[in-house]
Order: structure tokens, then sequence, then C-alpha cells
């Protein structure tokens, strides 16, 4: 598509960064502060770990369409 249209590259990315960066931010809190069920890894601050459903969680959410 962006070679039918003909956007530089360099613009497409800078633009498409934006809601990228916010998404990636949702899925890392996701996957801190959500779930119940075994722990994959303790981070030993707190009560913050990640969970197995929480990360499933995350993932999905990042690559949904």
């Amino acid at each position: 598509m962006l070679l039918v249209v003909k956007v530089p590259y360099k613009s497409y990315f800078k633009f498409i960064s934006i809601p990228f960066g916010f998404a990636l931010i949702t899925c890392i809190f996701i996957a801190l502060f959500f779930g119940s069920g075994p722990n994959l890894f303790d981070t030993g601050i707190l009560w913050i770990v990640i969970r197995e459903d929480a990360l499933n969680f995350a993932i999905y959410t990042l690559f949904r369409r």
C-alpha cells in the first residue's frame, strides 16, 4: 500500500510509532497488573508479578486487528 500511495517510509513509521507506543505501554501494564493464575515472573517489588493469563491477554491485545 505504501508503494501505491507513495508515502515516504520515514514519515509513515514516524506517524505509526505513536499509536504503537501507546499499545505497547498498555500491554506492559496489562501484563504486570492483571491476571490470576500461576506466576511466570516475580519482580520482587510489592505485588507486581507477571502471570500466565495476563501475559496471554497482553499479547492478544497487542496483535489485535
